[in-house]
């Protein structure tokens, strides 16, 4: 029985909630970034340091010419010069940073490659001559303008303007202005004197795998690499060869070889990840790599019903400005699906960039995913080994956290739910926290989260989980049943 997993459970839960609610930062999603919704606005550093504060021009002017931080209260806004925002002392919260220029590149890129005008960023209301945003990005830049070198405001209802962490020289760094009459947001450089807001940026999460670090997230139950795979070598201290032609290529699959190569044989697109071919999968499948394995069709399964099914959600996973033009491109989840193609060396060629993303799967026989350009259906197929055998083709690995080899063999059970030793343990759930207040105010959050466990694990897979794995698990359910239901829960 999970008693006491589930004690431990609500009070993580009731921590995290506590936490939240003393630094709680709206975020907004902009391709694959996680920008916050609102300007920064503290008068500390994160050891507690008081930022000085200019009252007037003058003290701002006095202050900022010593190439001290100093800030500035105008309007309800708080303005900061560069040397607050490069401070060691800090000022972005835990998970999160100030944005530096090729952060900013990356915004400017998302919104050029999708042909958003600035005012769908910028706000509703306050703009100078009737020129007020949709804000229908959720970015909410408001037209705050600056203070200029000598303390006194300029552009206020003109343009917001934001600093970056980047210096240009001695006397300048990088900002961003948005303004209506702009086509795009635009990147400049304005002296470090000036006082602009800030915004911050999730810090992606990197992960150490193998040889180097990966972008990696939580999309459904597993954690998954956001990038292709990069490495030659797992845990049993394989070495794979690389091949540098299609004849050397051709020659290792006929020994029935594991091999890899990157695209056009050329190491300079190693951007793209590795090409495997199918005796590198085999390998692999046996293997793990610092806890990361080959996905099957159970974890593809997993992440395309958390983003809502195999119909007409490719573009949910589509990242990268290089699929053929006229491809819708939304990379919802920050999956980053690259158009990178395949080798198909039944006839010595690349597949040209741009059409389509494939990876391998983990099947008893050669498994693919895949998504083509201008199709919104996510694929899957199997297929007799002779087809594939020739083709090399990009990898994604997935965390299994909850799993260890044993636990393999009950992926295909067939034990369902539907039985008295499962109605048992659902009440034994139930019991457990009956008399915890937030499950008796939202008994919704409760019957969410058994509900998501059923859908996401089976009757045996649960009995195998760990008490304490059990907990963590149960506690990312209720978290997301919080979304969900957008329940409010207090804080005691």
């Amino acid at each position: 029985m999970r008693t006491l997993g589930l004690k431990i459970m609500t009070i993580a839960l009731l921590m995290l909630v506590k936490l939240n609610a003393q630094v709680s930062i709206p975020t907004i999603k902009i391709g694959d970034q996680q920008w916050s919704s609102v300007n920064l606005k503290t008068d500390r550093f994160l050891n507690g340091d008081l930022i000085p504060e200019a009252k007037n021009a003058d003290e701002w002017s006095a202050l900022s010419k010593k190439g001290v931080p100093v800030r500035m209260i105008n309007q309800g806004e708080v303005f900061y010069n560069w040397h607050t925002v490069i401070d060691p002392r800090g000022l972005a919260p835990a998970g999160f940073k100030i944005p530096a220029v090729l952060d900013w590149y990356n915004l400017l890129d998302y919104q050029m490659t999708h042909k958003i005008p600035v005012t769908r960023f910028t706000s509703r209301s306050g703009w100078a001559d009737g020129k007020n945003g949709t804000d229908s990005v959720g970015f909410h830049a408001a037209p705050s303008g600056f203070v200029n070198l000598t303390g006194n405001s300029g552009h206020f209802s003109i343009s917001g303007n934001f600093w970056s962490t980047t210096d240009a020289n001695a006397s300048k760094a990088y900002y961003v202005r948005f303004h209506p009459d702009q086509s795009t947001i635009k990147i400049d450089t304005e002296i470090k004197r000036y006082g602009f807001q800030i915004r911050l940026i999730k810090i992606p999460t990197q992960t150490r795998i193998g040889s180097r670090e990966y972008k990696t997230a939580r999309i459904g139950t597993y954690e998954w690499m956001l990038e292709n795979l990069d490495e030659n070598e797992f845990e049993n201290s394989l070495k794979l060869p690389e091949a540098k032609s299609f004849n050397e290529w051709n020659n290792l699959i006929k020994s029935e070889s594991p091999a890899w190569a990157y695209y056009e044989f050329d190491p300079s697109n190693k951007y793209l990840g590795r090409y495997y071919n199918y005796y590198a999968i085999l390998e692999f499948s046996r293997f793990w790599l610092d806890g990361w394995t080959v996905p099957d069709l159970k974890h593809w399964e997993n992440l395309i019903s958390h983003i809502g099914g195999w119909k007409s959600s490719a573009h949910l996973l589509r990242g990268g400005n290089i699929w053929r033009s006229g491809t819708k491109v939304s990379n919802s989840w920050g999956f980053n699906a690259w158009p990178a193609g395949i080798i198909n060396a039944a006839v010595n060629e690349f597949e040209p960039l741009g059409g389509a993303a494939v990876w391998w799967m983990k099947e008893n026989r050669p498994g693919l995913i895949g998504i083509a350009d201008f199709e919104e259906d996510v694929v899957k197929e199997h297929s007799q080994i002779e087809i594939y055998m020739d083709w090399g083709i990009p990898l994604r690995l997935v965390k299994t956290d909850r799993e260890t080899n044993p636990y393999s063999t009950f992926r295909k059970s067939e034990t369902t739910w539907n039985n008295e030793e499962a109605a048992l343990e659902i009440n034994s759930i139930r019991d457990g926290v009956k008399d915890e207040p937030v499950y008796k105010k939202h008994p919704i959050l409760l019957e969410c989260a058994i509900a998501n466990l059923k859908a996401t694990h089976t009757f045996d897979e649960y009995r195998f989980i760990a008490e304490s794995e059990f907990a963590l698990l149960f506690t990312e359910l209720i978290q997301k049943c919080v979304r969900i239901h957008k329940v409010k829960i207090e804080v005691p």
